[in-house]
C-alpha cells in the first residue's frame, strides 16, 4: 500500500472514531438543543474538529512512514505520541489560549473554560492510541513483516 493511500486510512479511521468519541463526550441533544445556534453550525463544529484530527494523523502518518529506518513499533508509538501532542497544543490554543474559527461553535463546545481537558484526555487520548494501532498495522502489512 502505497504512503498515501495509508495516510488516507488512518486519517478516515481517526475521523470516524473522533465523531463517536465526540458524540459520547458532547452529546448532540445537549449541544444542539439547549444553545440557540443552528443545526448547520452545531454540526459544522463537530466536523471540522474530526476533520482536523483526521488530518493531524494522516499528516503524521506520512511523515513517519518517510522515515523507513525506524522500526515499525518505534514508529507506531512515535505516531500515536506525535497525533496526541498535537491534538493537545491545538486544544491549549483553542481553549486557555482563546482562539476560536469565526462562525463556529468550536470554543464554546469543545474547548471553553475546562472543557480542553476533556478533550484531550477523552478524545485526543483515545484517537491517538486508534491512530498508533493503524500506523503499526498499516507499517507491519505494508513491509510484510510477519511480526513486529
Amino acid at each position: 500500500m502505497k504512503t498515501n493511500a495509508c495516510a488516507i486510512l488512518s486519517g478516515v479511521v481517526a475521523f470516524v472514531s473522533s465523531q463517536l468519541l465526540l458524540q459520547w463526550q458532547y452529546p448532540w441533544s445537549t449541544y444542539y438543543g439547549s444553545y440557540p445556534y443552528g443545526r448547520g453550525v452545531t454540526l459544522a463544529s463537530y466536523l471540522l474538529v474530526s476533520l482536523v484530527l483526521a488530518l493531524i494523523t494522516a499528516g503524521t502518518t506520512v511523515f513517519l512512514f518517510r522515515a523507513s529506518k525506524i522500526p515499525i513499533l518505534a514508529r507506531a508509538l512515535l505516531c500515536g505520541l506525535a497525533v496526541f501532542l498535537i491534538s493537545m497544543l491545538w486544544a491549549i490554543s483553542m481553549g486557555p489560549m482563546g482562539l476560536d474559527v469565526p462562525g463556529l461553535r468550536l470554543r464554546g463546545i469543545f474547548f471553553c473554560e475546562f472543557e480542553f481537558l476533556r478533550f484531550t484526555f477523552m478524545v485526543a487520548a483515545p484517537v491517538s492510541c486508534i491512530a498508533a494501532a493503524v500506523c503499526w498495522w498499516l507499517a507491519r502489512t505494508r513491509s510484510g513483516a510477519a511480526s513486529a
